[in-house]
């Protein structure tokens, strides 16, 4: 990794906790945090994932996703100022093909590690019925209803990405030193 600075990008499903983590791993670390899903969504004229995903469809939001993830990589390359940075993906960014492909080869010319959330179905499950409403339908299920398919498939991406797996289950204090103590 360079000396420079490190990059370390947070990945699973929605509900998991990747924001949440994010934002206190950033605060532990004196460090830069950003959510995939904010800057997807300064490049689309919608108010709202679910309305990217409502007016243009997936696909439209995948492209912004997939356009933001390449800025993030891309800027302050060479800042010798920035210590560490932290990104929280979108839980179907690792499906794009580009966006897995950069993050595999990213990781491993040692330039950014990936954490990967793992949650059982139940703790997802009751996150996303909390906030029911705020995640668009992936499937035209249910959001909540959706999420045994939805993680059965892109599990196995994950864990082909992930530098390091993160029971997502316990409790953030845990998971944060957890984080602190491998990225050492």
């Amino acid at each position: 990794m360079p000396a420079h600075r490190h990059q370390l990008v947070l990945i699973g499903p929605r509900g998991s906790g990747k924001s949440t983590l994010g934002r206190c791993l950033a605060s532990a670390m004196d460090c830069t945090f950003d959510d995939l899903d904010d800057r997807a969504l300064t490049l689309c004229p919608e108010a709202s994932v679910s309305d990217v995903f409502a007016a243009r469809g997936e696909q439209a939001w995948r492209d912004a996703e997939w356009s933001a993830l390449q800025a993030w990589l891309n800027e302050s390359g060479d800042e010798p100022a920035i210590a560490a940075r932290i990104l929280a993906l979108g839980g179907g960014t690792p499906m794009i093909r580009e966006a897995f492909d950069a993050l595999q080869a990213t990781s491993s010319a040692d330039q950014l590690r990936l954490v990967y959330l793992e949650c059982s179905l139940r703790t997802l499950t009751d996150r996303l019925d909390a906030h029911r409403g705020d995640r668009p339908s992936l499937t035209g299920a249910d959001p909540v209803a959706e999420i045994g398919n939805v993680l059965a498939e892109r599990a196995p991406t994950y864990r082909a990405l992930a530098d390091l797996r993160l029971d997502g289950n316990a409790p953030i204090a845990w998971q944060v030193e957890t984080v602190l103590r491998y990225w050492k």
